[in-house]
């Protein structure tokens, strides 16, 4: 199984390069794989599509990025994708093991973003969550990362598949997100766009879902010093989106 994860830039930082060396390490019988901007971008073009890599290349935002590569990745050949700011606490086999489909994590409700597992390429699911990923960088009308490309992607799937936890979900993204992030506009964009099936459900019923305390035995959350700067999603200044020409 491969195991992906992402740095915008080729350096990452020296306490985020450890501990992607870490992944490496403590999984050596996983296909690690380390991606940075550009190489996204030419896997994006060549695995997935040319509409997907402009979309990917529209994404100011490095963890919008990462958020795309991610499912752009799994889609490909199945595989793991972990967030850079992780640490590897012991090996993920005995973790995997138990999602014979896939693993989200969650969160009161919420699928959230920073591990996700599926075994095969070109699931139901991971396909949806590109569209809507794609539908929104095209555009331009959410104006923020999470909502954009991220968790709230997931979440709005999973309020037009599970329409029981639609109500739920739209009032929690509403209390913690207001209105700005325009979560409801993504629930509609997907209620639009996707058709929904019986596969597409039974995609989204057999990826196991664990919560982020279940998770704490494989993965340590850290706080590195980048997540203080505009680098960061939530402090970020600039524009979410750029055009596909323009330079990084």
């Amino acid at each position: 199984m491969k195991l992906y994860q992402y740095w915008d830039t080729p350096e990452p930082p020296d306490e985020v390069a450890a501990w992607i060396e870490e992944f490496r390490v403590m999984n050596p019988e996983m296909q690690h794989r380390l991606y940075d901007r550009d190489a996204a971008s030419w896997f994006i073009g060549k695995h997935i599509g040319q509409r997907e890599r402009k979309a990917f290349e529209a994404c100011a935002v490095p963890s919008m990025q990462s958020d795309y590569f991610r499912v752009c990745a799994v889609k490909k050949s199945g595989g793991a994708y972990v967030d850079a700011d992780y640490r590897s606490l012991q090996n993920l086999s005995g973790l995997l093991q138990g999602a014979p489909h896939g693993m989200l994590q969650s969160w009161d409700g919420e699928l959230v973003h920073g591990f996700m597992m599926i075994r095969r390429s070109d699931d139901p699911f991971i396909d949806a969550c590109i569209k809507i990923c794609t539908l929104n960088v095209e555009s331009r009308d959410v104006p923020n990362a999470y909502t954009a490309t991220g968790p709230g992607v997931l979440n709005a799937l999973q309020a037009v598949l599970k329409p029981e936890r639609a109500p739920a979900l739209l009032a929690k993204f509403d209390n913690m997100l207001q209105h700005d992030w325009l979560f409801p506009v993504v629930v509609e964009r997907a209620r639009r766009e996707i058709t929904v099936t019986s596969n597409l459900v039974q995609a989204l019923d057999a990826i196991t879902l664990i919560s982020k305390r279940d998770l704490r035995p494989w993965l340590g959350k850290t706080d590195p010093p980048y997540k203080h700067t505009e680098r960061h999603w939530m402090n970020w200044r600039g524009p979410m989106y750029r055009d596909a020409a323009a330079g990084p």
